[in-house]
């Protein structure tokens, strides 16, 4: 057996290739990826180019290191040769085997030299006067040993304009820049502490700012990282054209950022012509500088494309997220909840868009608002967003959407999916046109609304809206109330235990003045002592088509919008007593619908000859009752029967 201080590079591969041109082959393997794994670290560039010569190569540069193993001039097998940048680049002679000795004359140092300093941490290296061969250097830490802000320096040639956190000079006067490792800088390479009490703003704005060369739209930027810790920022971390840029924690359980004042903790703002691209903030807490300070936002971006929001929790917040004129940004499992100085005043703030700009589209899924004080979403302008899987419960109001001022309609073509609001102190959906023409062109599948203190849904001015399929559970009043609203379809609800207040015009849904809604194959099973369906000054135009209205339903006027449902009565027939010395008398019909005249048959059980009587009619017909009338008061009294019948 071979002692490991018996240990050569001939023995070790003697081991594994018994040939001598496998043995060449196989070094001259370990050396061409002992350089690939060395320029993975920024020491050196290489080009690794397939033809004969590299000055016809997109991309060429005297200045870098060339490497090139059994293609064009290389016609020794196994042999890795590196370009002397000698002219003619196609001449094999200019292209001497690439040894140890070669490769560290490349780098400016000598066969016995040695490339890395290393020192405990970078306050120990900036106090150190370093060996002026050393053109790199590691550093275990920043401040202290692993206190996270260890990594390898290189040696800069001149001084930088200007001086940034990442770099430091050392007393010998040299100036050494970070190597970030794997395109990731830590904010803890920069001076960030994270101890919940330093203000490390600065640190984590350096860290963005390094990535500043390479965030621009065209290309794509690093990723800065946040390890576990609590860190304190006074002003806002400001993301302006940084493209690309990736700002990540260890997750919302590990990694905090807090806010000290009335401020956004990540702000971006710019222009249609240079909107945020494809940047990402994920797996941290967000706390706000509270949720009574109005400009308090965990982000605030104003002009982005293609953006990403994921695995983040807000405290504190006044609006967890402020978004203005985005294009498809990505939101996904965020989270607003807490009590007390936790809470957030609104989770999720869309702002309204001017009239030259209606533009708001995100793509959200897995998003909990959850006792905010105001509302879980604001939506003023979601124009083209997908909402699935999402939830805003015990707010103010779950999701507040439209109520807009004048100008062209904001918030139009969204989708909601399988989206839930629940014991909302008003509502948990409400819709509201405001002063623009209408709020409208959406659609909700199983939409799941409960225990609202109002409505469950509410909508005003809507147009073109669709509610298919879902519950509507335990609302204090009607589970959906729609009023002016046109072309609004409710089908396959299931709605049970509402309008428990039995307040009066108020029914399990209920429309109100609307016109051209279809209201078909719903289920409502409550029985409050109100009736499960009602119109108010609705018209004709309505259609109520095939539902279960286990407890009845009101119908305003013509009776033909209305067939195959269940639980509306479409016959009636009792008595009446028209007694001495009276004309008229009113009778409860007890219809679920509001019959018309001619289907209303009265019938007298005597001689009207023998009482005086010659004509009788039918006037003041309505949901619940009508009057029976005769043309002069009876001498006795009359017993007239009558059947009330309704084409529905």
């Amino acid at each position: 057996m071979t002692e490991i201080s018996d240990y050569t590079s001939s023995t070790a591969l003697r081991a594994f290739f018994g040939g001598r041109t496998e043995r060449a082959t196989s070094r001259a393997f370990a050396l061409e990826t002992f350089v690939l794994d060395w320029a993975a670290t920024g020491a050196v560039d290489i080009f690794k180019g397939p033809g004969p010569d590299p000055t016809t190569l997109t991309g060429y540069g005297s200045g870098k290191l060339w490497l090139r193993t059994n293609t064009g001039v290389n016609a020794t097998a196994g042999s890795v040769r590196i370009w002397n940048g000698s002219s003619p680049a196609s001449s094999e002679s200019n292209w001497p085997l690439l040894t140890k000795a070669l490769f560290l004359t490349y780098l400016g140092l000598t066969s016995s030299g040695v490339l890395e300093a290393s020192y405990a941490t970078r306050a120990a290296a900036a106090a150190a006067t370093i060996d002026a061969s050393k053109t790199y250097l590691v550093v275990n830490g920043f401040a202290s040993v692993q206190d996270g802000g260890g990594g390898l320096y290189r040696k800069l040639g001149s001084t930088p304009s200007p001086v940034k956190l990442w770099h430091f000079q050392s007393v010998d006067g040299a100036y050494w820049e970070l190597v970030p490792e794997d395109n990731v800088v830590s904010v803890k390479q920069l001076g960030a502490k994270g101890d919940d009490s330093t203000d490390d703003r600065a640190a984590i704005q350096a860290a963005m700012d390094y990535w500043a060369p390479f965030t621009t739209p065209a290309a794509s930027g690093g990723a800065v990282f946040l390890p576990t810790a609590v860190y304190r920022v006074g002003a806002s971390l400001d993301m302006t054209g940084y493209h690309g840029l990736m700002i990540y924690g260890s997750g919302p359980l590990a990694t905090e950022i807090k806010a000290t004042g009335n401020f956004p903790v990540f702000f971006h703002s710019s222009s249609s012509a240079a909107p945020l691209n494809k940047a990402t903030i994920r797996g941290m807490t967000i706390r706000g500088g509270g949720n009574t300070n109005a400009l308090a936002h965990g982000v605030s971006w104003t002009w982005a494309n293609g953006c990403e929001i994921s695995d983040v929790v807000f405290y504190g917040c006044y609006y967890g997220l402020y978004l203005s004129h985005q294009w498809q940004t990505v939101l996904s499992d965020l989270y607003a909840h807490g009590g007390g100085a936790d809470r957030c005043n609104t989770g999720i703030y869309m702002a309204e868009s001017d009239t030259s700009f209606v533009d708001n589209a995100v793509i959200a899924s897995g998003c909990v608002m959850t006792q905010c004080i105001a509302d879980g979403y604001r939506i003023l302008n979601g124009q083209g967003s997908k909402w699935s899987s999402c939830e805003a419960g015990a707010c103010n109001i779950g999701w507040n959407i439209g109520n807009v001022g004048a100008g062209p309609p904001p918030c139009e073509w969204m989708h909601f999916a399988n989206c839930l609001g629940d014991s909302c102190t008003q509502y948990n959906f409400l819709l509201q046109k405001g002063s623009a023409p209408y709020v409208g062109k959406m659609s909700f599948v199983g939409t799941w609304s409960g225990n609202a203190g109002i409505h469950g849904i509410g909508i005003s001015g809507g147009e073109d809206i669709s509610f298919a399929g879902g519950v509507n559970a335990g609302n204090t009043q009607a589970a959906i109330y729609l009023t002016q609203c046109t072309k609004v379809v409710v089908s396959s609800m299931a709605c049970y235990g509402n309008n428990e207040s039995a307040t009066a015009g108020v029914y399990d849904i209920t429309i109100s003045a609307g016109t051209y809604n279809v209201i078909t194959g719903n289920t409502l099973t409550s029985q409050t002592g109100t009736q499960n369906f009602g119109e108010v000054a609705a018209t004709d135009s309505n259609s109520i088509v095939g539902n279960s209205f286990l407890n009845g339903a009101t119908i305003a006027g013509a009776n033909t919008k209305c067939r195959a449902n269940q639980g509306l009565t479409t016959s009636k027939n009792g008595s009446a007593t028209l007694l001495n010395g009276t004309s008229s008398i009113v009778v409860t019909h007890g219809l679920a619908v509001t019959p018309t005249l001619d289907e209303i048959v009265l019938q007298a059980r005597a001689s009207m000859d023998a009482v005086g009587l010659k004509d009788l009619w039918v006037s003041a017909v309505g949901a619940t009752t009508f009057t029976i009338t005769a043309n002069t008061n009876a001498t006795g009294n009359l017993v007239i029967a009558w059947q009330a019948r309704c084409k529905v």
